[in-house]
């Protein structure tokens, strides 16, 4: 293996491994007391390398809450592609889609979709996570478009 290819596996896991530690801190402590000292000294990693990979407490804050929402995005992606095999009409898609949608709506659905973007706009600004997001949009757009494709070969909706 190339250096160049071993010192991208080293920093993945690197950043991995920061933000499972950030995770179990967040999870024990709660956002105001996140010590950002606790998440480099329980994860083993050098304080450099969560700042070049998250920059700061806030990037590293982010980086949780970006694997939370991926791993949201993941969930909806699956359930629209049990949707996409499992319904046998375009009205039972709509249904389930007007469903979401009205959660969605609610005051909670809103304030995720603000935390949301917040974190977004701020994961934007540090390279390693624009990156995670950037591959994770593409491959959830290949999946869409293969969802989308399996529910017109079964009839339930006309591309």
């Amino acid at each position: 293996m190339s250096e160049g290819k071993r010192k991208r596996i080293d920093g993945l896991e690197t950043m991995d491994k920061i933000v499972e530690f950030a995770e179990l801190e967040l999870k024990e402590h709660g956002l105001a007391d996140f010590n950002l000292t606790r998440v480099i000294e329980q994860s083993g990693v050098s304080r450099g390398s969560v700042y070049h990979h998250f920059l700061n407490r806030e990037g590293t804050i982010a980086a949780v809450e970006v694997k939370q929402h991926l791993l949201e995005l993941e969930q909806s992606n699956a359930l629209l592609r049990f949707l996409a095999e499992s319904v046998s009409s375009f009205e039972e898609i709509f249904d389930a889609l007007r469903m979401t949608l009205e959660m969605a709506g609610s005051e909670e659905g809103r304030a995720n979709r603000r935390r949301r973007n917040a974190t977004m706009v701020t994961a934007q600004t540090i390279p390693a996570l624009s990156e995670v997001i950037s591959v994770r949009q593409v491959e959830s757009d290949e999946h869409l478009a293969e969802t989308l494709q399996i529910a017109a070969d079964r009839g339930v909706l006309e591309l």
